[in-house]
């Protein structure tokens, strides 16, 4: 490729990531488009792309996007964590988190990863497995309120209301203005028997 095409290539990307930013996704994967007829094997271009397809809900486009990044660099742990964020929205839960264990194998601090796996087990009702990734977020970022937040139903699930109390106590402390999580907490002390304080809690 001639030094123009790389300039043409470059300005493109940068044009894409704008425009991403915009939410202006035709445009963006049109410019995605333009680089891939001129480098098929630009990874970047690839991946962004399915981003954009992935924010216009096409998900099964977005996936094969994805997976043409990662034929092309197999390790990349962003585009395998956004491939099992499309899998999820299909309800492919099971696939999701083989994605997110390929994201984990090349990054196995990638915080999001954790939590998005965690979001995916629960999903699957494996609650035991969903707090232990979401210890796992938690580990990599203390400040996760989500993932607290996450943890915290998880445990309610489980019938584990002093844990869970606990995890959305945490999360408050993080967030104190998310209003699901102090209803959340009320239900949880409601379930335990102490009414007033839930009543204290739903206001």
């Amino acid at each position: 490729m001639g030094t123009n095409q790389e300039m043409e290539v470059a300005f493109l990307l940068q044009k894409g990531l704008c425009l991403n930013q915009h939410r202006d996704y035709p445009s963006a994967i049109a410019c995605y488009d333009r680089i891939l007829k001129l480098k098929p094997d630009c990874t970047d271009a690839w991946y962004n792309r399915g981003n954009s397809l992935y924010h216009l809900g096409h998900y099964e486009g977005a996936i094969a996007s994805y997976d043409e990044a990662l034929e092309l660099e197999p390790g990349f742990s962003e585009a395998w964590n956004n491939r099992g964020n499309a899998l999820d929205d299909l309800q492919r839960y099971e696939d999701a988190i083989l994605s997110y264990d390929q994201a984990l194998k090349y990054c196995p601090s990638y915080t999001q990863a954790w939590y998005n796996r965690g979001i995916c087990l629960r999903n699957l009702e494996r609650f035991e497995e969903a707090v232990l990734s979401y210890d796992r977020a938690i580990e990599f970022n203390p400040d996760d309120y989500l993932a607290w937040y996450n943890r915290a139903l998880a445990l309610c699930q489980l019938e584990q209301m002093e844990k869970a109390l606990s995890s959305f106590d945490k999360a408050l402390e993080l967030r104190p203005d998310l209003e699901e999580v102090w209803a959340r907490r009320a239900n949880a002390l409601s379930t335990m028997g102490q009414g007033e304080a839930a009543m204290i809690g739903y206001d």
